[in-house]
C-alpha cells in the first residue's frame, strides 16, 4: 500500500516556528537548571565562609597582641573577648543568614536574567536559521508505502529509505505531522515527518492508511502527544 502527501511553504514555516520555539524554551530551561545547580552549590560555600571567617578574624583580633607579648592576663582577655564575640556572631550568623543570602542571590538573579534573555534572544535567531534550512528540505510530495516488513520513504529528493518496523523507536503526535524516528535519530534528536491530512488521494483512504502505519509501529515507541506538557518537544525533521 503506497501513500502520498505534500508539505508546503507555510507547512513548513509553521514546523520551522514550532520547532524553534520548543529547542529555545529547551535552551533555557538547561541555562536555568545550571544556574539553580550553580546557585546551590555557591549559597552552600557562602553560608560556610559566613561562619569560619568572621570567627577566624576575631580570633586574630582578640589574640594577635596577646601572642606577641604573650601576657597572662592580655591572654585571658583575649579568651573572653573572643568567646563573647564568637557568641553573638553564632546567633547572628543562625538567625540571619538565610535572610542575608537569600537577599544576595536575588540580586544575582535577577543580574543574571539581564544578560540571560540576549543570549537566549540571539540563540532563537540562530536556532531558527539552522532549523529553517532543514525543513525547507522537506517541502515538495513524499510518498511512503506499507509492506508487513517494513515502511519505505521516499521524500522529494526521490531517494528511498527503508524502516523495519521494530526499528522504530518513537513515533509522536507534533499537531499537523506525526514525527517518526529511529534509535539513532531519537539519539540526535531528529525524525520523519508524516503529515495528518493529504491533498494527494481521497482523505479518508489516507487516514485509513495511517491508522493501519500506526498499528504496525511497536506499542513501546509511541509516546505522548506535543500538547502534554511532559511530552519532549518536536525534532529537527530528516529527509527521506
Amino acid at each position: 500500500m503506497e501513500y502520498c502527501f505534500r508539505i508546503d511553504k507555510e507547512s513548513c514555516q509553521a514546523l520551522t516556528d514550532l520547532i524553534t520555539a520548543s529547542k529555545t524554551m529547551r535552551l533555557a530551561r538547561t541555562i536555568e537548571a545550571r544556574q539553580q545547580r550553580i546557585g546551590a552549590f555557591q549559597k552552600k560555600a557562602l553560608s560556610i565562609l559566613l561562619l569560619f571567617a568572621p570567627v577566624l578574624a576575631a580570633w586574630f583580633a582578640t589574640h594577635g597582641s596577646s601572642a606577641t607579648h604573650g601576657k597572662p592576663e592580655d591572654m585571658i582577655g583575649g579568651v573572653i573577648a573572643f568567646a563573647m564575640i564568637t557568641l553573638v556572631y553564632l546567633w547572628l550568623w543562625w538567625r540571619y543568614r538565610a535572610a542575608f543570602i537569600g537577599f544576595l542571590f536575588e540580586h544575582r538573579r535577577r543580574w543574571g536574567l539581564r544578560w540571560s534573555r540576549p543570549l537566549v534572544a540571539a540563540a532563537h535567531r540562530r536556532i531558527g536559521r539552522l532549523i529553517q534550512k532543514g525543513v525547507a528540505r522537506q517541502e515538495g510530495l513524499h510518498h511512503w508505502s506499507l509492506s508487513p516488513e517494513a515502511l519505505v520513504l521516499r521524500g522529494p529528493s526521490g531517494k528511498a529509505v527503508t524502516l523495519p518496523w521494530q526499528g522504530i523507536a518513537k513515533v509522536q503526535d507534533i499537531g499537523d505531522f506525526y514525527q517518526l524516528a529511529t534509535p539513532t535519530q531519537k539519539r540526535l534528536g531528529r525524525a520523519y515527518l508524516l503529515a495528518k491530512e493529504s491533498t494527494e488521494m481521497d482523505a479518508q483512504a489516507y487516514r485509513e492508511g495511517i491508522r493501519q502505519l500506526l498499528a504496525l509501529i511497536p506499542a513501546q515507541a509511541h509516546m505522548q502527544p506535543l500538547s502534554r506538557s511532559s511530552a519532549p518537544g518536536p525534532e529537527l525533521p530528516d529527509q527521506a
